[in-house]
């Protein structure tokens, strides 16, 4: 078997939290704006007080930071130091401290692009890989996203 990709990256805390960060932003938006518009709905409707709906936005963001903060540490601690994938033409490896695993590609739901990073997103509950776009130890950066694209394609 001849790899066409290796990517070896090297997990931190800071990468673990811009991944939780675009999770729970770019694709969790509209629960966001939904609890913020009733919070604002129905405390004015109780009190008339504007103090008191600022209080309540600035306890939902606490909360929001505190479940950033510990959501990417425990991706983080999940992950361990480092995770090497390498992608074959029918499957791909990923290997971690705690083991090698052996994935198929159909297991992937979707792929995301961000400046410095791919998300590889699979089916629930499988979770998420974060790919250092810096970290590809064999094949072309440019051409990993046509190559996964092609092997989730729905034949």
């Amino acid at each position: 078997m001849n790899e066409k990709f290796v990517t070896e990256t090297n997990i931190t805390r800071k990468k673990c939290y811009d991944f939780v960060n675009y999770v729970n932003f770019y694709r969790q938006w509209w629960l966001y704006a939904i609890i913020f518009v009733l919070v604002i709905i129905l405390e004015y409707m109780q009190t008339h007080s504007w103090q008191s709906i600022i209080l309540y936005l600035l306890a939902i963001a606490a909360i929001c930071y505190l479940s950033n903060q510990l959501s990417s540490f425990i991706l983080w601690r999940r992950y361990g130091k480092s995770l090497k994938i390498s992608f074959f033409d029918n499957n791909f490896f990923a290997q971690t401290a705690k083991g090698r695993e052996k994935i198929p590609y159909g297991t992937i739901k979707s792929i995301t692009e961000r400046p410095h990073y791919f998300y590889i997103f699979f089916q629930r509950g499988r979770g998420a890989f974060i790919i250092g776009k810096n970290d590809f130890k064999k094949g072309i950066c440019e051409n990993f996203l046509s190559f996964i694209k092609e092997k989730t394609e729905k034949k």
